[in-house]
């Protein structure tokens, strides 16, 4: 804290580090010169601390300033942000022993503690040889030195200046997503809260199976007072490089989900085509939501130009600009917006390539059809200023592109919303940032690439590269597969088509997992696969058909990373024969289920699956059937083990029987009607239930 007036000198401030010892607030003196008279107060701010930052030798930002309406003085609050303050020159210490700087570095990674932590560990190791302070600073300096050489990461641009600073980076699975091609759906948003420097946290993350896996972040920030008449130019410029970086590493998506934000489509937008642009259909509910619930006003509204667009719009049905008796009241009732909602609901997933009932329609026509259906509505409830709203922010062609799924042709985004990224902010947050308050930007960096990446990294090989788990997807997919299969069909057709994979009926049309009860009644009824979880591999596409049913394979050949070269130190899937593969880069996997047959027979052809859908080469079978039968014979022996410990385990109990009883408990035995699991039990048995079955027995 520091108070300042430009006219008496000197003044007493006082500089405080929270990554210092605890208590530790070390003091100075500064006296100001005559060059603060003529400076406002931000400006002599400024300076002020710019000249403590030359005597402390780290970054301070502001986070106070008083009203100086309310004192004579200006009264401020700076605090260091990386805390990186060297406490030895500050106060006499003892020096830290190397057995304790050995013991911190090796407990940041394993361990995952924090700084209480850790200190608590040191001090019930060591003793009290060192303090909190020197804890904490060695603390910050193990993972930043973890952090320089992880090699999961690569940095694409770094800019620290006065009116805006970001660093941007990528995961380690960047290059597995953007390489293949597989994956070309990203989802991108923001987040705040995340650090004490009030740095925004930008995110990018790849839809692989129903599943959202970061492929880079941004922490950046933009002072809002360099930016003219609020333009968020700087904000902009920033992704546009952060964008630009990550394309000319090969990134290209097809689509790229976002909420209404005007400067991440600009940015997008400047970078890729615009058609890549998808907005997220709960920000378009909620916003429609809220300005439909607002009072009216003035719009900015040409009908001359809505009815060149639209030739069934009338001029005259528009809102009265500049009337000398305003329209008062809402724009719309909450039945109104309701209903408004639904329409939108149903233009949002109509498309060229899905049959309304039985008959098809080009995407030009799903436009004009949708805007004549919601100016109908308008008119004939006479809502002037909700159809001019609805027509200038959602109808015209360009932004009716960015949000209708017949804005684009030939394919169909798998995605609608934005759920994986918000799903991705609220577990980093919730799980990885919890024991953090406010972290510093070194461990936010820290904890987004080894925490978290770790347990993304765990979960995409356990789910979709060995099987070993079911996905979401797969999971909501097959409970709502069986409810469809349960569901009675009545005679109405539907244009179903399982070849595309398509079906006219509502459900269809709304359905996010691309699936009907005509559909899975016309898949039962052609004999095909039996949909069950990891036997089946359930794959999404943006074209016909929208969904196959393969069957899956150990490994899974129909990971995005299955055609790259290396992936996580996994087995290469695609062995060629004759060649040697390094040891180092093998790592032996556990089966999915040891009841697999040793050669799965391939499924007969039909038009869900065909052969080159199948990419195992005979080498690769040859050594899954060896690794299947080295399991079952694994498992013969355990069983044989289990057998005999059973036995040695009920002549023990008969021996502590009577001959009465054990006669009873012998034939028991014969009889199939006694077994024993483990040892454990029957030492329960021993301690619990020797009294009552003897009375048992008697009886």
């Amino acid at each position: 804290m520091a108070d300042m007036n430009p006219v008496t000198t000197p003044i007493n401030g006082t500089s405080h580090c929270s990554g210092c010892a605890e208590l530790l607030h070390p003091e100075l003196e500064v006296h100001l010169s005559l060059d603060y008279r003529g400076l406002t107060d931000e400006e002599a701010m400024k300076l002020l601390l710019d000249d403590i930052e030359g005597w402390h030798g780290n970054r301070y930002y502001l986070i106070h300033i008083g009203k100086l309406s309310l004192a004579w003085s200006a009264n401020f609050e700076a605090v260091c942000c990386q805390d990186t303050i060297d406490i030895d020159d500050a106060i006499p210490v003892a020096p830290i022993p190397t057995e304790v700087k050995r013991f911190i570095a090796s407990q940041i990674k394993p361990r995952r503690l924090t700084s209480p932590g850790l200190y608590e560990a040191v001090v019930e190791r060591f003793g009290y040889v060192v303090n909190y302070g020197q804890v904490q600073n060695l603390w910050k300096a193990s993972f930043v030195a973890l952090l320089r050489t992880s090699a999961a990461c690569e940095e694409l641009l770094y800019r620290s200046a006065e009116e805006v600073k970001y660093l941007g980076f990528t995961t380690g699975l960047f290059d597995l997503f953007v390489h293949g091609d597989q994956v070309n759906e990203y989802h991108v948003d923001s987040t705040y809260k995340t650090n004490r420097a009030g740095f925004e946290l930008f995110g990018i993350v790849a839809n692989v199976q129903g599943s959202g896996y970061p492929i880079s972040n941004m922490i950046m920030n933009v002072d809002s007072r360099t930016n003219p008449a609020n333009q968020d130019t700087h904000r902009v410029a920033v992704l546009k490089l952060f964008f630009r970086a990550m394309k000319d590493r090969g990134l290209n998506p097809t689509f790229m989900f976002c909420d209404k934000d005007m400067v991440r489509i600009n940015a997008i937008e400047a970078t890729w085509n615009p058609s890549v642009i998808r907005l997220c259909f709960w920000h378009l509910k909620r916003a429609v939501k809220t300005k439909l619930g607002q009072p009216k006003s003035d719009p900015m509204y040409n009908p001359f130009q809505a009815q060149h667009e639209f030739p069934f719009i009338r001029t005259d049905f528009a809102p009265v600009v500049n009337a000398p008796i305003r329209e008062t009241g809402l724009l719309t009732t909450v039945e109104q917006r309701e209903h408004i909602l639904e329409l939108m609901g149903s233009h949002y997933n109509r498309h060229a390539l899905i049959p309304n009932g039985e008959t098809y329609s080009s995407n030009i026509a799903i436009h004009q059809d949708s805007t004549s259906q919601m100016y109908e509505y308008c008119l004939e409830h006479n809502l002037r200023h909700a159809r001019a709203y609805l027509y200038r922010n959602w109808y015209t062609c360009i932004h009716y592109k960015r949000w209708a799924e017949s804005g684009v042709d030939s394919m169909i985004p798998i995605g609608k919303t934005t759920v994986l990224i918000e799903a991705h902010w609220k577990v980093m947050k919730r799980t990885h940032l919890y024991h953090y308050n406010c972290a510093c930007l070194d461990l936010l960096t820290y904890v987004v690439l080894e925490h978290y990446y770790r347990k993304l990294k765990m979960k995409y090989q356990s789910t979709v590269v060995h099987r070993q788990k079911t996905t979401l997807f797969e999971k909501t997919f097959i409970a709502q597969w069986h409810q469809a299969d349960r569901a009675e069909v009545f005679g109405i057709s539907y244009a179903t088509n399982l070849n595309l994979w398509v079906c006219g009926c509502v459900a269809f049309l709304q359905s996010p997992l691309a699936l009907c009860k005509h559909l899975v009644k016309a898949y039962q009824a052609s004999n095909q696969l039996q949909v069950v979880a990891r036997v089946v591999f359930i794959q999404r596409s943006q074209t016909p058909p929208f969904v196959r049913i393969l069957h899956t394979i150990h490994h899974n050949p129909y990971h995005p990373g299955s055609n790259h070269k290396k992936s996580f130190g996994l087995v290469l899937l695609n062995v060629v024969p004759g060649e040697s593969t390094p040891s180092t880069t093998m790592k032996k996997s556990w089966p999915a289920r040891q009841e697999q047959p040793v050669a799965p027979p391939a499924p007969a052809p039909t038009p869900m699956a065909s052969d080159e859908d199948v990419p195992v080469v005979v080498m690769e079978r040859t050594l899954l059937a060896t690794e299947i039968r080295y399991w079952d014979k694994m498992t013969n022996v355990a069983r044989l083990r289990e057998e005999a410990e059973e036995d040695e385990i009920q002549q023990e109990y008969a021996n502590m029987l009577n001959s009465r009883q054990a006669a009873v408990f012998g034939r028991a035995v014969q009889n199939g009607e006694v077994q024993f699991v483990d040892a454990s039990i029957a030492v329960e048995l021993r301690q619990r239930e020797l009294g009552r079955t003897t009375t048992n027995l008697q009886r």
